[in-house]
């Protein structure tokens, strides 16, 4: 969504990654794809593409990924594609691997089954105590 909303290109995002990793933060550095992208497939490059700036060695990042048309839409990819592709990303690295984008009662449980997801990052879900509670119930 920063991506998009704010304009923040990857020049911009290795700079805040770097500045960062020199002070020893710990990152959850967020990627994700469009509806057009997912749509045509081309997921795996665009993600990859997200990727090649970072140190993806770096001791202290997590990987979340949040397809940015899942984001608040209700929509979510299947069970199959988010293992498909948190498979890949695992791949490029020994980092945690999150998952966001539309986390809810009925799926989180689908979510954190997937072999190379290490949590979820909760969005929209968060906003009422009850529904937040209600997914890990």
């Amino acid at each position: 969504e920063r991506r998009t909303i704010l304009k923040e290109d990857d020049s911009l995002l290795k700079d805040k990654f770097n500045f960062a990793m020199k002070n020893k933060f710990k990152i959850i550095y967020c990627i994700g794809e469009s509806l057009e992208i997912y749509e045509d497939k081309k997921t795996e490059k665009f993600l990859e593409n997200q990727l090649s700036s970072i140190d993806l060695n770096y001791s202290n990042l997590i990987i979340a990924y949040e397809p940015v048309w899942a984001i608040g839409s209700g929509k979510i990819p299947s069970i199959s594609d988010i293992k498909n592709i948190l498979d890949f990303i695992s791949t490029n690295t020994k980092a945690p691997l999150l998952y966001g984008g539309s986390v809810k009662k009925e799926n989180i449980k689908s979510i954190l089954d997937v072999k190379n997801c290490g949590g979820v990052l909760v969005g929209g879900a968060s906003l009422k105590i009850q529904t937040f509670c209600e997914l890990f119930i």
